[in-house]
């Protein structure tokens, strides 16, 4: 059976070279005349220097080349191919001219050298369209327009670089696909009129390696061939690539190469487009982003435009309404404290109280006043600060003078420790006191006995002026220290006989001066054993 099976094999083989030979030998008359005047050409002109012809034979022969090449070669024939059968009609044409006796016997070393001429016109042709086709092979596929028209292009670019009889390229997506063939014109898809293996197109998807099959029987009409190679993107194929055949036919390495080479421009092309469509879709919600922005931006200076209108509007009703109460306030305090001064011994001691009580609640109402227009100017940045030199020490001095009056007759002693080192600073001496006061006015009313000790000292690693003001007085509890610098947080307790208010606003305003000037206040306290509150200012002398 084998050699029966061999047989056939070989008596194919020489069936098919026999028609090849045939096909050359029997060429158009057109050819074999184009060929013998050409020849003529040649040995009447160019005897003197047929090793160099000279250029008008050059461009005969080329044209004698090219009508060859279009004559005598198919679609998908190699290049190797052609040669070949331009050597077999060296030697048609050496039969021809002995039979018929066209030429002498000392001009046939002529024909030789005219068809060595021939050949490596032909050499340097072939070189010339590799060299295009690589360079095209080398380009890349890329339409940025359309994914169907990408496609409709990696099918064209495969069919011009590689033989075949048709190219097919599928497509999947999720689990569907999508089949495009070179000469697909429109009608609808037929494997009749273009079968694809889709075993083998399986094969390459799950495998993802190129594949190939020829399928040869005794029936020429269904002999057929297939290569086919994987798209693949981030380890997974998009598609596979297939050049048909509808006659036997046998790959070779190059052919291989070539397609696994279109294959990977192709996975990159479908990857740089769908790049490309991300990039346009994230480009478009962009512009929508910077209208919204845009808008935003415009409705955000409305607004602010109009806050800047009402902090005018209630810095103007602050400043007039501080202004109108504060001339009968003025007026109730010193008629008050006049009458109580003439009538301490004229009246009963009941409206003494009275006046007494009118007396110290107009001073509650006028410190509270100052305090908010003090804030609100501060928050507006209408609080002008002085740049001198200011004397740290006469500051502690002043406050200890001043807590010596806040406290009256209660049994504390007063203290205060001066770091000698501590230099002179750069800074509003007004503005440092009024933090400094608002501090001890708080220590004097918590504070029944014991002692409140003021104290400045210099950090000049961190290059900060320390103050402290430490007293043994009732403490803060712990969940009341997060209200010490809220604004109107009134922190008291009645077991300790403390019936003074404040207004509420002393430690806000000493936290927004320092702020302003570069300084920052913090405290520790322990309830029923006392608070110390530090407060810090740039040491420097700018």
């Amino acid at each position: 059976m084998d050699d029966i099976l061999f047989g056939w094999e070989k008596n194919m083989m020489d069936r098919e070279y026999i028609d090849q030979q045939n096909r050359i030998i029997e060429a158009p008359s057109i050819t074999i005349k184009n060929v013998l005047i050409a020849l003529g050409y040649f040995i009447d002109n160019e005897k003197e220097s047929f090793l160099n012809p000279s250029d008008k034979c050059k461009k005969m022969i080329r044209d004698l080349v090219l009508h060859i090449v279009q004559k005598h070669s198919h679609r998908g024939t190699k290049i190797h191919h052609i040669q070949d059968r331009i050597i077999l009609l060296k030697y048609s044409i050496m039969e021809v001219i002995t039979k018929w006796k066209v030429l002498e016997e000392h001009e046939l070393k002529y024909v030789g050298a005219f068809f060595d001429h021939v050949i490596n016109q032909f050499t340097d042709i072939a070189v010339n369209d590799f060299q295009t086709a690589f360079e095209t092979l080398a380009r890349p596929i890329l339409n940025l327009n359309n994914y169907d028209e990408l496609c409709g292009e990696i099918v064209s670019k495969t069919c011009s670089l590689l033989p075949q009889d048709y190219c097919s390229l599928v497509t999947f997506y999720n689990d569907t696909h999508s089949v495009r063939i070179s000469d697909y014109t429109g009608e609808l898809f037929s494997e009749l009129m273009h079968p694809i293996d889709w075993e083998l197109i399986d094969k390459v998807r799950k495998e993802k390696i190129t594949y190939m099959k020829t399928v040869r029987k005794k029936d020429r009409l269904q002999d057929w061939a297939q290569i086919s190679g994987p798209i693949e993107i981030n380890n997974k194929v998009v598609g596979v690539l297939s050049l048909h055949y509808r006659s036997a036919h046998h790959f070779d390495y190059d052919e291989q190469k070539m397609l696994e080479i279109l294959c990977r421009q192709a996975a990159v092309s479908i990857h740089t487009l769908k790049l490309y469509k991300k990039l346009s879709y994230a480009y478009q919600n962009s512009k929508f982003v910077n209208e919204e922005l845009r808008l935003t931006k415009s409705r955000l200076e409305e607004s602010n435009k109009n806050l800047l209108e009402l902090d005018r509007l209630k810095s103007m009703f602050i400043a007039n309404i501080s202004h109108e109460l504060k001339t009968p306030l003025n007026t109730i305090i010193g008629f008050s404290e006049l009458l109580m001064s003439s009538l301490e011994d004229k009246i009963p001691e009941q409206n003494l109280k009275d006046l007494n009580n009118i007396y110290q609640s107009g001073k509650y109402l006028l410190r509270l006043i100052n305090d908010i227009l003090d804030l609100s100017k501060i928050e507006a940045g209408k609080v002008e600060f002085e740049n001198e030199e200011v004397d740290l020490y006469e500051i502690v001095l002043n406050g200890a003078m001043t807590l010596r009056s806040l406290i009256g007759d209660k049994n504390i002693e007063i203290k205060y420790n001066f770091d000698p080192n501590l230099p002179k600073i750069m800074g509003d001496e007004t503005r440092i006191q009024q933090v400094l006061y608002n501090i001890i006015g708080n220590a004097a009313k918590f504070t029944n006995e014991g002692s409140i000790t003021i104290s400045a000292r210099a950090d000049f690693e961190n290059q900060r002026a320390i103050f402290s003001v430490e007293d043994t007085g009732i403490g803060i509890k712990k969940e009341d220290q997060s209200k010490v610098f809220e604004r109107f947080a009134q922190i008291s307790n009645k077991q300790f006989n403390i019936e003074e208010k404040g207004s509420g606003l002393g430690m806000t305003i000493a936290k927004e001066l320092l702020s302003r000037m570069g300084g920052e206040i913090w405290f520790k306290s322990t309830y029923k054993k006392g608070t110390t509150f530090y407060f810090s200012l740039p040491l420097n002398k700018q």
